[in-house]
């Protein structure tokens, strides 16, 4: 399995403390956004295409996850391109994402060639 950038994971993890998710679940959520990263580069989907949520979605049915968990992973992959938005729209983002929109060059270079 693919490791996920440092900055990535850190970037993530303010997201999540930002959209009040549950601590308890921030473990799940890092957890399904390896998961996912994985799973598009192994069936090579077309990078940032969110079209390939689904796809992933279908995987973990087929892998017998419950439909609590499938939400769950849905909801968290989710934010991660809420994550991209954030990066890519800079700093005219409302307040609650501005911290989150203060990613380094180095973490949008890194975020391509990992989900690439």
């Amino acid at each position: 399995m693919r490791s996920v950038p440092t900055d990535l994971t850190k970037n993530y993890s303010i997201l999540l403390v930002s959209r009040t998710i549950p601590s308890k679940n921030h473990y799940h959520f890092q957890k399904w956004l390896r998961y996912y990263l994985d799973f598009r580069h192994e069936y090579q989907f077309i990078s940032n295409d969110k079209d390939s949520l689904p796809h992933f979605v279908r995987k973990l049915h087929e892998k017998h996850q419950t439909l609590y968990q499938q939400k769950q992973a849905s909801h968290a992959i989710g934010l991660f391109y809420e994550l991209l938005t954030c990066v890519s729209s800079g700093p005219a983002n409302p307040p609650k994402v501005q911290m989150v929109s203060r990613i380094s060059a180095r973490t949008s270079a890194s975020l391509s060639t990992t989900i690439a």
